[in-house]
């Protein structure tokens, strides 16, 4: 598969991911923080999904970081996305918008 994809590379954009979340709270503790970590998390997530083929377990290292990636970004989001929203919400909600 290192043939047709840099899964090297791939799954240094997982690891990246995985340190640079890591430390994000597991609960929203309001709207505004959700807002800020939901929005660094998706910056972090958005090149992923593009790069990453999605290819079967079994054709990828035994060490292979996706699923914990995969995991962490969707704990961050459950935790944040409806929070983040709401802060956009109660943003244009003071701008009149």
């Amino acid at each position: 598969m290192g043939q047709w994809w840099d899964l090297a590379g791939i799954a240094r954009l997982h690891q990246a991911f995985i340190e640079g979340q890591t430390e994000a709270p597991s609960q929203s503790r309001g709207p505004a923080e959700s807002f800020a970590v939901y929005v660094r998390c998706i910056d972090a997530w958005r090149v992923i999904p593009y790069l990453d083929p999605g290819l079967p377990p079994e054709l990828l290292p035994a060490d292979w970081p996706g699923p914990e990636c995969i995991a962490l970004f969707c704990r961050i989001r459950e935790a944040h996305a409806e929070a983040a929203a709401e802060f956009v919400r109660q943003a244009l909600a003071a701008a009149g918008g």
